[in-house]
Parts: C-alpha cells; sequence; structure tokens
C-alpha cells in the first residue's frame, strides 16, 4: 500500500477530450502545468516528512499517467527492512536465522507482490500520514499538508495556461 497525492484534473476523461481537439500548444501547457504542480506536491512532502533516517523523504516520487494529464505524488515502500532490537545472543542468532529464511524465500517469489510481503520491508508511510491507534502512534500528515499548500498554485497555473492558450488561439474558456 503506498500513500499518494492526485494531482489532476475533475473530469479528467471530458476534459482530455477537449484538449485533444486544441492545439499542441494548449496540450503542451496543461501537460507543463501538471508536471509543475506536482513537482511542487513532491518538494512540500520531502520537506515536510519527518526525518528521522531520511528514508521516508527519499521514497516520495512523481508519476505521471499516459496523456500526462494527471500527476502522482506517492510515497511508499522503504528500503530498508525492519529491524531487529534482540539485544541477548539467543535473539541475535534468531534474527539472523530469520534474514536468511526471508531472503530464501524472497528468492523463490513469483511475482513481484510476494517478494514485497516477504522482504517485510518498512511499509511506514500510510502510518505515519494517518497514525495508528493500535500501536499509539499519532498522526503526522506530510502528504495532505503539501498538496493543500500547493493547490492554489497549480490552480492558478493550470488557470494560466488556458487562457494562454485560447488567447492564442482566439477561443473562449
Amino acid at each position: 500500500m503506498s500513500a499518494w497525492a492526485k494531482v489532476g484534473l475533475m473530469n479528467v476523461e471530458k476534459f482530455a477530450r477537449e484538449i485533444k481537439l486544441m492545439n499542441e500548444h494548449t496540450r503542451s501547457n496543461v501537460k507543463g502545468a501538471v508536471r509543475r504542480g506536482t513537482a511542487a506536491v513532491v518538494s512540500g512532502a520531502e520537506s515536510r516528512a519527518p526525518k528521522r533516517s531520511g528514508e521516508l523523504a527519499s521514497t516520495i516520487r512523481a508519476e505521471f499517467s499516459e496523456s500526462g494529464l494527471i500527476g502522482y505524488a506517492k510515497v511508499g515502500y522503504g528500503k530498508l527492512t525492519r529491524r531487529s532490537r534482540a539485544t541477548t545472543p539467543e535473539g541475535k542468532a534468531k534474527a539472523q536465522a530469520r534474514r536468511e529464511n526471508m531472503k530464501l524465500q524472497f528468492a523463490l517469489a513469483n511475482t513481484s507482490k510476494q517478494a514485497l510481503s516477504v522482504m517485510n520491508l518498512g511499509v511506514y508511510a500510510p502510518v505515519v500520514e494517518r497514525g495508528d491507534k493500535r500501536r499509539h502512534k499519532p498522526a503526522r500528515p506530510f502528504m495532505i499538508p503539501a498538496f493543500k499548500a500547493a493547490k492554489p498554485a497549480i490552480m492558478s497555473e493550470m488557470k494560466t495556461a488556458l487562457n494562454t492558450s485560447t488567447r492564442e488561439t482566439g477561443a473562449r474558456v
């Protein structure tokens, strides 16, 4: 599971059809506005993400739909496996045996979903964003505030992209 913020437009399908009817300049303006808006959300989320090891912020990335009219600011799986807190020699030996077993199961996994479940990667972005009452972890949102902070600029830039294109073509929005 990954937490993500979607930067795009309401009724994208209808809007995409209308953009296809417009000129190439309009399409490129709108795609550029979506890219810049998504980049603003990503940078805002990276700066707001709690930094203990820096791993959470390093998983934040921008992805785009095939049409380029939808941008996703995603945060996902960490790169580090969960670490054992064992202090006794027996506990350390058990943790080492679990790691070896995990490596074997990972090698035998047939799908990426199986591999992710086996590797026990740090999937804590949703827990950080929303909190976890069972584990007494308070919510420390960073994706939603980043999107809310960037939203006025995104809307303004979309409006500007459409208005400059329509002025050039003589159409009305």
